[in-house]
């Protein structure tokens, strides 16, 4: 599969998937546990009937690990972390980039290494995306690493350190 065909193929699907982790997330919020836990039963039966690429599985497995850590699942985080690290920064993923989840596997992977505390490897990838962005002029991504940075400082009690960054990202904000 490649070129329009593929991008067209992933659009239908990606949709349709993300609209039923938004749908999972809102009733999360609202405190429909039972809700949440359907919306995942029906991705997880979409996923097991339909060819999803290796562009967009990562990135779904990942939000599905997410709700799954608020539901109580310890396991699932983890286990996407060792089945789908982050990829390197001199990798070549140009249909990846194209179609934007190469940043999405990068947030999910900091989401995770927030939520279970690893602190020297969430650090690391916020450092190498904030060069990243900063190397290839995207200042939306920029403050959006300075932002996960300073909650990383945060949750480790580096309020000052907290503070500096997060002034970065208002200075570039404005």
């Amino acid at each position: 599969r490649e070129g329009p065909t593929l991008l067209k193929e992933i659009d239908l699907y990606l949709h349709f998937l993300r609209g039923h982790f938004r749908c999972a997330r809102i009733k999360f919020i609202g405190g429909n546990r039972t809700g949440t836990r359907q919306c995942l039963e029906e991705i997880a039966g979409y996923l097991s009937r339909n060819w999803v690429g290796a562009e967009v599985l990562p990135v779904i497995k990942g939000e599905y690990a997410l709700l799954m850590h608020d539901l109580g699942d310890e396991t699932a985080g983890h286990q996407w972390l060792e089945e789908f690290p982050p990829s390197e920064q001199s990798e070549q993923m140009p249909l990846r980039q194209f179609i934007s989840l190469n940043l999405s596997h990068h947030l999910i992977s900091m989401k995770l290494l927030l939520v279970y505390q690893c602190w020297q490897e969430a650090e690391r990838l916020a450092q190498n995306q904030q060069t990243r962005a900063e190397q290839e002029g995207r200042t939306g991504s920029l403050i959006q690493w300075l932002i996960l940075r300073t909650l990383l400082n945060q949750a480790q009690g580096n309020t000052g350190q907290a503070l500096s960054v997060i002034t970065c990202a208002l200075t570039l904000a404005e």
